[in-house]
């Protein structure tokens, strides 16, 4: 063989061996780091926890064989002469690959946990120590590699090497089973209870949007009921899906905001009452303030918390390696590979796997859409180029937020950016949801089960001067949300018009099971919606009520001020000092109850309920209402409220007499002390300042 072909056979024999000790060894360090700092991994399930290594394996194995590769290449470069697996090149390769193992493996031990400050003499001890470990384990695993390589033919050498890169490369493409198709045994219907968080229903291309944002909810729409005139109780997530569980408006159950209130277990749950009839009950949430310290678990024998799986990225060393080493590159060539729905979906298909022989139901909440808007790669550019977005590691709450509130009004540019990454998040929670529905389909689940889709609120996406966010205000890109229920023999199809609340889910799929005679402590404000949908009946349906999900001070007719020249009054110190940028936490139980919008939809006419602090009223409140037709002015830009004096006094008793009713009182909530993770949170979705 010519002495260059077998310095690189040679070459290539002490990379992959290095490589495979790289990734073995570092992947148990990894591992053995996460059972040490605790946290969330360490209260995951067991079916879990061997999710979460897979996981950890898969995203820092493929990094450190690519970097392995690019170590082998330049020791080719710069040593062309390899002549024997004994010269002593093969220390070259052992130096740099144990320098990169002695990197990643500090860079571990600082993130264990285990030393507060990473300059004590303790941590520079173990460190040593550590290093120790790592030079003994390279450099007799190389050796005993090395020494069984050298009693290989030649051919087999190549041979090894071809294996090697093959199986390496077939795990990382792995994407995993789904198993074999089976039939569901039991006699009663499955339900699938699908939810997204911060879902414009206007924005979903079955309901008419302009982009193809949802091609697999297109499809789902026409096998099943479409509601087009669906609302969320509240336009912040805790209270909402609380709603959805418990079939209770907010005053009822006790939830006002995302951040210091939980339910108690005077509640009874969905989950509940299908535990009571013998099913096995599951829930995947991707939203971090659905914790299991908020009782939404209640009723359920299994809990996912797919949001840990989307945070893990950032504490997995390889891809943390990869993308510093890519920022050398200007712009990031490689960025955190994105997508909790990924995760939310994969935690979903495990859970209907192990328990399709069984009855279940499982609800699954999706995440993707809301703040930072940072759809992972092959969506980020669908619908504009692909430039600088909100990524987790780099949107700031208070930087960026407020930069865009005090260049009001919006430029065209900067709405179109943030709607085109915002769409991309929905794209990819459309495929993911596909994923889903496909796998239930493969499973030959679909005509056993009952599937309703929905989401806890909207997105402002700068309409009405309100550029993130959601939970200030009720106007119908806060709290208008999607409503698609499919039904297992299809025996339903076609749209319905009528006004609905999402309060109104659970007594609906409990009057399809046929359970109508349940009964809740201090019952429920939703009704079934059967009714409607069997026979058309609507006179029995209640007038649709909504409040935003934390109190503001601030008054938003103050931004017609912009529209007539005038300067933007978030730029005034009075008004900056009005917003509350700790979004309500610290709000008194008056205030949760006294400032917030409220809203009340019956027939097409939706009045909006606005009140201000005012310092020189008796009160220190004054209030005043906004009058829409939504069936000709769904955007709400035409306040009708001098014209129709008729209506306004009809809507306006039905909310003096709501704000009269709620005392804020409620068995069925209790305030809580947030420990550390709880506020770390809410500050990464933006909740908090």
């Amino acid at each position: 063989m010519p002495k260059f072909l077998t310095s690189v056979k040679n070459h290539l024999l002490a990379g992959v061996v290095f490589t495979v000790i790289s990734i073995v060894y570092l992947n148990v360090v990894t591992v053995v780091k996460f059972y040490l700092a605790g946290g969330d991994f360490s209260r995951l399930p067991a079916t879990d926890k061997v999710y979460a290594i897979s996981q950890i394996v898969k995203e820092n194995s493929w990094p450190f064989a690519l970097v392995g590769l690019l170590i082998t290449l330049f020791l080719l470069i710069v040593f062309r002469r390899f002549h024997s697996l004994r010269s002593k090149v093969v220390y070259c390769h052992l130096g740099l690959f144990l320098i990169l193992g002695l990197i990643i493996q500090t860079h571990q031990l600082v993130h264990s946990g285990l030393f507060p400050e990473t300059k004590s003499f303790g941590f520079y001890v173990v460190a040593l120590i550590l290093a120790l470990v790592a030079f003994a384990v390279y450099h007799l695993s190389s050796r005993a590699a090395f020494l069984i390589l050298e009693k290989t033919n030649p051919s087999s050498k190549l041979y090894l090497i071809g294996i090697t890169i093959a199986v390496i490369a077939l795990v990382f493409l792995f994407k995993g089973q789904f198993g074999r198709a089976t039939t569901s045994s039991g006699e009663d219907y499955n339900v699938l209870l699908l939810t997204v968080d911060t879902l414009r229903k206007d924005h979903l291309s079955y309901d008419g949007y302009f982009r193809p944002t949802s091609p697999y909810l297109d499809k789902f729409s026409q096998e099943g009921v479409s509601f087009k005139n669906a609302y969320s109780t509240t336009s912040h997530t805790l209270p909402s899906l609380a709603s959805i569980i418990t079939a209770k408006y907010p005053m009822h159950h006790g939830l006002r905001n995302n951040h210091s209130y939980a339910l108690t277990d005077k509640n009874r749950t969905i989950a509940e009452v299908f535990k009571k009839h013998g099913y096995v009950t599951g829930a995947i949430v991707a939203n971090e303030v659905l914790r299991p310290n908020r009782n939404h678990d209640q009723g359920f024998d299994y809990y996912g918390k797919s949001y840990y799986f989307s945070a893990l990225k950032y504490d997995i060393p390889g891809l943390v390696m990869l993308n510093r080493i890519s920022k050398f590159l200007g712009e990031k060539a490689f960025l955190y590979p994105g997508g909790e729905a990924y995760h939310t979906t994969n935690l979903a298909l495990k859970f209907i796997k192990k328990s399709r022989d069984k009855k279940f139901f499982c609800w699954v909440h999706y995440m993707d859409p809301h703040l930072p808007y940072a759809p992972p790669p092959g969506y980020d550019n669908r619908f504009c180029k692909r430039e600088k977005r909100f990524q987790p590691n780099n949107f700031d709450i208070v930087r960026d937020l407020r930069r865009y509130q005090l260049n009001l009004p919006p430029t065209s540019e900067t709405v179109r950016k943030i709607r085109a990454f915002y769409d991309g998040d929905v794209l990819f929670s459309d495929y993911q949801i596909g994923r889903l529905l496909k796998s239930l389909k493969d499973m030959n689940l679909t005509s056993k089960t009952l599937i309703v889709f929905s989401a806890d609120h909207g997105e402002s996406l700068a309409d009405h001067y309100y550029y993130v966010g959601h939970g200030r205000l009720v106007y119908n890109a806060n709290i208008a949300v999607p409503l698609l229920i499919r039904f297992p023999d299809l025996r339903h199809k076609g749209v319905i018009k009528e006004h609905v609340s999402n309060v109104n889910i659970m007594p609906t799929i409990l009057d399809f099971m046929g359970w109508r005679q349940e009964s809740f402590p201090g019952g429920i404000d939703g009704v079934s919606l059967m009714p409607l949908i069997r026979e058309g009946r609507r006179d029995y349906l209640p007038l649709v009520r909504s409040q935003s999900g934390v109190p503001w001070s601030f008054d938003p007719q103050l931004f017609d001020e912009i529209e007539k020249g005038r300067p933007n009054p978030l730029k005034t110190v009075t008004a900056m000092l009005a917003v509350d940028t700790r979004y309500g936490m610290e709000a008194s139980l008056r205030e949760q109850i006294e400032l917030k919008l409220r809203a009340v939809i019956k027939d097409n006419w939706k009045l909006i309920y606005v009140p201000v602090k005012d310092s020189t009223s008796p009160t220190g409140l004054r209030h005043y209402y906004e009058l829409y037709d939504i069936s000709s002015d769904w955007e709400e830009e035409y306040d009708l409220i001098a014209s129709e004096p008729e209506v306004l006094r009809e809507l306006k008793s039905e909310i003096e007499s709501w704000c009269a009713a709620d005392t804020g009182t409620s068995i069925f909530a209790e305030t809580i002390e947030m420990d550390q993770e709880d506020l770390e949170a809410l500050k990464a979705l933006g909740y908090i300042q």
